[in-house]
């Protein structure tokens, strides 16, 4: 993660760790940590290549992107708009390993789901208040991640939680207003009514 308020967060977290307790995970490791797996096929020569367990405590986004392609694509949803911007990211079928060289989509492949999901946000200017709404605009306060990872089951929703001062129109329309440009989002998991 990177930007200023990131770096912060990440700092923290990564102070909480030292009072893990040596027979459990600790805090952190339980409420925030993403284990995620990465999976290319390639569409050439059917080669498939598993990458190793990565973790961390989230993922970081451009705003001008998500803006961007909220603006071009007119009615698309968040997790759309997250889903192309991960389909950015593509692998080598690696001629080392018997591959062919072509390039593929990687796909995204969940082992542990945090009841904590982080979004940072990196803001790459002073953004316009009109910019900044678009902004926020395009974000949505429940996202399916069933969506967007491979391994979880269908409506894994997560709600934000992060930012709080009414209804979703509100949030958006203050942020706007007051050229307030959100940074780290945290949406909690739903849980399942019994």
């Amino acid at each position: 993660m990177s930007s200023g308020a990131a770096e912060v967060l990440v700092a923290i977290l990564e102070f909480w760790h030292c009072w893990k307790n040596a027979e459990r995970e600790s805090l952190v490791t339980r409420l925030f940590t993403l284990e995620e797996n990465e999976r290319m096929s390639c569409r050439k020569c059917r080669k498939k290549l598993n990458y190793p367990e990565q973790s961390s405590y989230g993922i970081v986004m451009a705003a001008d992107s998500i803006r961007d392609l909220k603006c071009g694509l007119g009615y698309i949803e968040f997790v759309d708009i997250f889903k192309v911007i991960r389909m950015e990211c593509k692998m080598l079928c690696d001629i080392k390993t018997g591959g062919c060289g072509i390039t593929n989509f990687i796909h995204h492949i969940i082992s542990k789901c945090p009841p904590i999901f982080t979004i940072v946000l990196e803001w790459e200017k002073s953004e316009t208040e009109k910019e900044i709404y678009e902004t926020t605009m395009a974000l949505d306060w429940e996202i399916d991640f069933s969506r967007l990872y491979e391994g979880l089951e269908p409506k894994t929703n997560y709600r934000l939680v992060s930012m709080d001062v009414g209804n979703w129109k509100s949030v958006v329309r203050f942020c706007g207003e007051r050229k307030i440009r959100p940074e780290i989002l945290f949406y909690e998991v739903v849980r399942a009514m019994a």
